[in-house]
């Protein structure tokens, strides 16, 4: 492959793989966008997690955060609570619908990984790991 297209490639192979997630969300009886996934593995992953903390690890607007967690929130998948170290933030934790579509997010992604890697060896999907991460800390 040229050098001149992997940039094309990467965002071919980005869109398509949200594509598919969010199709299988579907199907699954989960009526949720692809970016879901990964914001839920944040709230689970990250404690304390506010907000703020999402803006910061996501690079995104306030703005659209706040947009996100208000349509999660009324999806009844996360919840918010007092946060006791600080009265001007909210801790935003998975509602007990939140942890079980988790769960099935998981497992959609885990087949998707599975169905994306069918016939590479185990050095072959190391390399593609080890080479992403370099393009990814190349460009921060």
């Amino acid at each position: 492959m040229p050098q001149s297209n992997l940039f094309s490639q990467i965002a071919e192979l980005f869109h398509a793989g949200k594509s598919v997630l969010s199709r299988e969300f579907q199907a699954a009886g989960l009526p949720y966008p692809a970016t879901y996934l990964k914001v839920t593995r944040l709230i689970e992953r990250v404690q304390p997690c506010t907000a703020q903390t999402l803006v910061q690890l996501l690079q995104r607007d306030k703005a659209q955060i706040t947009r996100l967690l208000n349509d999660m929130e009324k999806q009844g998948l996360i919840a918010r609570e007092p946060n006791p170290h600080d009265r001007r933030s909210q801790l935003l934790v998975l509602s007990a619908k939140g942890r079980e579509d988790f769960e099935t997010m998981r497992a959609i992604e885990a087949r998707m990984v599975k169905q994306m890697t069918k016939g590479m060896n185990r050095e072959e999907r190391d390399a593609l790991l080890s080479a992403m991460a370099r393009i990814r800390d190349n460009l921060q």
